[in-house]
């Protein structure tokens, strides 16, 4: 097998791997009352959660979102988004308090409307 081959082979099992993830990914956002997210420093090194992002603006799901402290959060974002909390890397604690923060924001906005 050349380089190309396995190049090839590789991409073929990514394509795959990624269309397994989104099926999977567009059945719990679908059902799912809320797109709850949390965004690291390092989240465009997967593919995945910015799948899950698109798929849930296309659902048209309210947007929730967990993100790290100090990391820029795209003005597009920020307007898509109905809440965003922020948390500590070094503070489990505080991403736990966050979602606490949003679900309670959900469950205000539901109770609203």
């Amino acid at each position: 097998m050349n380089n190309n081959d396995r190049l090839n082979k590789q991409l073929d099992e990514f394509r795959e791997s990624l269309k397994r993830q989104a099926k999977s990914s567009f059945e719990g956002i679908s059902n799912s009352a809320i797109f709850l997210s949390v965004l690291t420093e390092n989240v465009l090194e997967d593919p995945v959660p910015c799948l899950e992002f698109g798929m849930a603006v296309l659902l048209d799901k309210p947007i929730y979102l967990i993100v790290q402290r100090g990391m820029p959060v795209p003005k597009n974002v920020q307007t898509l988004a109905k809440a965003i909390e922020f948390y500590d890397k070094d503070d489990q604690g505080s991403a736990s308090a966050a979602a606490d923060a949003l679900i309670e924001k959900f469950m205000l906005h539901q109770t609203q409307h």
